[in-house]
Formats: C-alpha cells, sequence, structure tokens
C-alpha cells in the first residue's frame, strides 16, 4: 500500500513546430488526511502528521490540533498548561519556518546555481556561484534535529490544564532549546544569507517602493559572489530585466487575502465547507472564482520591497525570491526586538505580516472545525469533523503547495511560458537545460514534493525517432536535480518503517 507518492509533474510536449509547451500538475492526493480519520487510526492522528510530513511537522500538528479544538467546541480559553503548551507550540512552529527558509535559501539555492551555472543557463555577467559552506549545511541540520526533538516532546505533553513535574522539567527544556536555536539561527543568517545583521538589512530596504527595489538589487549584486540566495536573486532578477525569451514570466495570479481577512468568519466558513463538502477542492482550492498565490510576496504585498519590485517586473519568480528574503529579516528583526518580554515578543510577532502566526481556529458549523497557520511556504489549512461523541470523522488538509500548484494557478501560468520559447528537447544535455530553467523559474513557489518531468514529442515530425530514444533512455538519477530540496519522508518512498507500522501497513506492501 503506498500512502502518498507524489510529485509536481511538468509535462512537456512538443507541438508541430518543435517548439515545447508544458502542462504543470500535483499528484498529490488526500490519502494521508483520510487515512488519519478511519477508526483505526483516531488515536494516533498526531503521531502520523508528525512522521509524515517531514519539512512542516509541527505546523500540521498545530494545524491540526486547532481543528480539532474547533470541532468538538472546546473552550477556546487557555490557561495554565495549555497555555505553556501553546506557546511552545508556537514557539516551534516559528522556528520550523525559519528553518526551512534556510534550508531552502541557503543549501537549495546554492544547489541550483551550481546546477545551472554547469549548464550555462544563467546570464553571463554574474560572477561565479558560491558554493555553501559545510558547516552551515551541518547548522542548518542540527535546527532540524532540535525540531524532531520539539515534536517528540510536544506528543508527549497532555493537553490538559495540569502538568506532572516531570512534563513541567520537559516543556522547560524544550522551551530552553527552542530559543537557543533561534539565535543560531539568527547567527546562520547574519553571516550566509545577509552578509549582515537581520536589523541592518531591514534598514536597507526600508526606504520608498523605487529605492526599497533599488536597495535590494544592489545587495543581489553587491555579495552574488559570496551568497547563495543572494546570487539566485541577482540572476533572476537579470532575467526579468531582459528581453532574453528564457526571462521569468509574470504569474498573473491574484493573492490570498492579508491575515486580518483570513481570520474572517466569511473566509473560514467557505474554506472549511469546500474542503470537507467539495470533492477535490483540497487539493486543488481557489477563493472568489480563482486560484491564489499565497507565501511570503502574498503576506509582504504592502512592503516596500515587494510593491517596488512589482511595480517594476510584475509577479515574476524574482519578487517571489526578494519577498522570502526579507521576510526572514523581518521575523528574526521582531524576534530580537522583543526577547525581554515573552508576552510583547509574541504579540509582536503575530502582529507582523510574516510566517510567525497560528491563525485562530474557529467552528463554521456543530461539530466541524478549520485552523489555519502561515509556514514559511504558504497557507496551511486543516479542517476536521466530529461525531456527536468527538471522535474524528473526517479531515481534510490544503498546504501550500495545493494553492501554489492548483489547476491554472501560479506553477502553471510560471511555468509555460518558460517552456514555449525553447525548443523541445532533443538529448539528454537538451533535455536537463529545459529542467533546469523550469525548476528556477518554479523555485520560489517551492513546492514541498519532488518536481518530476515527463515528455512527449510531436507525431510527425522529424525529430520523432530520435526525441522517443532519448526520452526513453533513463536519467542518471538525481534525486537532488529533480527534487527543490532534499525532501524530508514525504513520499512513500521516503517514509520510515515507524510511520508504517504506526498505521498498520508493512512498509514493503
Amino acid at each position: 500500500m503506498i500512502i502518498d507518492d507524489a510529485s509536481i509533474r511538468v509535462h512537456i510536449k512538443s507541438k508541430p513546430c518543435s517548439r515545447a509547451t508544458a502542462v504543470v500538475s500535483s499528484t498529490r492526493t488526500n490519502a494521508v488526511a483520510r487515512a488519519a480519520s478511519l477508526p483505526e487510526n483516531r488515536g494516533k492522528v498526531r503521531r502520523m502528521l508528525t512522521l509524515l510530513y517531514g519539512l512542516c511537522p509541527l505546523a500540521h500538528l498545530a494545524a491540526f490540533e486547532g481543528a480539532l479544538s474547533a470541532a468538538r467546541g472546546e473552550d477556546e480559553k487557555l490557561d495554565g498548561s495549555k497555555l505553556e503548551r501553546q506557546r511552545l507550540l508556537a514557539d516551534a512552529v516559528r522556528l520550523e519556518g525559519l528553518t526551512e527558509n534556510l534550508r531552502v535559501l541557503l543549501l537549495e539555492a546554492s544547489r541550483l546555481e551550481l546546477e545551472s551555472e554547469a549548464l550555462n543557463v544563467m546570464p553571463g555577467d554574474l560572477p561565479p556561484a558560491p558554493s555553501l559552506e559545510p558547516v552551515d549545511a551541518r547548522a542548518v541540520g542540527r535546527l532540524r534535529a532540535v525540531l524532531s526533538q520539539a515534536a517528540s516532546a510536544l506528543l508527549k505533553l497532555p493537553m490538559s490544564s495540569t502538568w506532572s513535574e516531570t512534563e513541567h522539567n520537559l516543556a522547560q527544556r524544550t522551551r530552553a532549546e527552542l530559543s537557543a536555536s533561534m539565535n543560531a539561527a539568527a547567527a546562520i543568517a547574519q553571516t550566509s544569507l545577509w552578509g549582515m545583521p537581520p536589523e541592518d538589512f531591514c534598514s536597507l530596504v526600508e526606504k520608498p517602493d523605487d529605492e526599497a527595489a533599488a536597495a535590494i538589487m544592489q545587495w543581489a549584486k553587491t555579495y552574488a559572489a559570496k551568497l547563495p540566495a543572494a546570487h539566485l536573486l541577482a540572476s533572476m532578477l537579470a532575467c526579468a530585466e531582459t528581453l532574453d525569451p528564457r526571462a521569468f514570466p509574470e504569474s498573473e495570479i491574484p493573492p490570498l487575502p492579508h491575515h486580518a481577512a483570513l481570520e474572517r468568519q466569511a473566509f473560514s466558513e467557505e474554506l472549511c465547507y469546500r474542503m470537507l463538502h467539495d470533492p477535490g477542492f483540497d487539493l486543488a482550492p481557489f477563493w472568489q472564482g480563482t486560484p491564489r498565490l499565497t507565501g511570503s510576496a502574498a503576506r509582504l504585498r504592502n512592503h516596500p520591497v515587494v510593491e517596488g519590485l512589482l511595480s517594476r517586473f510584475g509577479c515574476k519568480p524574482a519578487v517571489l525570491m526578494a519577498a522570502r528574503i526579507v521576510e526572514t529579516a523581518e521575523v528574526l528583526r521582531a524576534y530580537r526586538a522583543c526577547t525581554m518580554c515573552r508576552e510583547a515578543r509574541d504579540e509582536a510577532l503575530e502582529a507582523g505580516d510574516a510566517f510567525t502566526h497560528i491563525l485562530s481556529a474557529s467552528s463554521p458549523a456543530d461539530g466541524t472545525g478549520i485552523c489555519l497557520v502561515e509556514t514559511a511556504r504558504g497557507l496551511l489549512a486543516h479542517a476536521a469533523a466530529v461525531s456527536a461523541q468527538g471522535e474524528l470523522t473526517a479531515l481534510r488538509i490544503t498546504s501550500p503547495t495545493e494553492w501554489q500548484f492548483s489547476p491554472n494557478g501560479p506553477g502553471q501560468r510560471i511555468a509555460r511560458p518558460v517552456v514555449k520559447e525553447l525548443r523541445f528537447p532533443q538529448n539528454d544535455l537538451e533535455r536537463r537545460k529545459l529542467e533546469v530553467r523550469v525548476r528556477r523559474a518554479l523555485f520560489a513557489l517551492d513546492a514541498c514534493v519532488p518536481i518530476t518531468f515527463a515528455y512527449t514529442p510531436a507525431v510527425g515530425t522529424q525529430a520523432q525517432d530520435a526525441a522517443v530514444e532519448a526520452m526513453r533512455r533513463p536519467a542518471a538519477p538525481r534525486t537532488e536535480r529533480t527534487d527543490n530540496g532534499v525532501r524530508a519522508p514525504q513520499t512513500a518512498a521516503a517514509y520510515s518503517d515507524a510511520a508504517y507500522e504506526l498505521i498498520g501497513v508493512p512498509s514493503n506492501a
């Protein structure tokens, strides 16, 4: 049995003129959510989520617990141990988002730039792509290890008003580890992401729109030889400024509503109803009749950098990339500014336009609940339904990847114009060049599953036989290259034996 062997599938087809076109689709299913609501699994859903969602398990845990509590009509008032656990979970979700940004902006950006350089698909006036220091990769790995320990601790801490002394001690140790890890993450970002403290970077780009855009463009050019994220942003901006047919197109997708609107009853009511009752909506969401963009650019739409770059280039990948870099700095600046007072820090962070906020859970109708969580990639939603006895009867999950890669959504609208100006690949080298160009275009959307490619030559073209033969030859295994990042357990092949054992399925079934 395969739970969810999913990918973002980019199907490259040949036109009669030998040009290429692309269809982008997601093969994700709701198998995990459906399995979670089966009677035999209801008591272990929290553990399942932390095992099966390797990139943002804590965000999924927060969303599930919020949706389930809302569906059961439990008292929203938090005090005592309940409040402490919620704060601990919020801290863990915050560190998780920051860690994921560092992993993508450092590790994945470095890999993509080095591969793009090797295949000669970048502008020629950039300095050589910098390699990430091994110490930074190890540091990001340590942050992920802390998050894994935090998830284990939260699973052990009961959702009750009273804890034992052992549980209080576990919470204190976990809180201390999360705090130390936030400081470690800030140090990594200061050295390897911006090349300066977050406060200085924020000051650098806090200018009127056009000046802010010019400031981050100059920063990218200045640090391109030293920092992977700066090099990737500089190369994206260079493409956006040219008339090169490979230049990234506009996604032309409106963003999801702002936090204040997301928390309004109308949004949560419709989203919850559609997720639970509209077949397929959880995997292909839309709002007010259209697909929506989520993530940093949607949250920071009013930031001078985003507004300035949007007015200059439109909603291109360079703008989405810049927004993620700026948002990371904004979060760390807010965190460091409020270290003296826990309540003030939480209030400042939750008021910000960043991935720090577990949005309030709500119950649009008796027996149903929804919880929204802003993650590094964008909006995550869990919708739950319970029986009269409070037993989970249905669960639906809509992740940021569903928003970004919904039918005719941002992924499709970004990839298709990139591909249509290129010739259908005739050999392995041309295929690799096309694939890296597509992955550069989709990088800022940051799918949480691998990106895979399929090819269909046009019937009747002279190159058909050669192209078919080239496409039939299996490419060398390139997990890191066909996947926008080293994805933690997200596909069935990567699920741990513990995950299979938990739901009673043999790992070799």
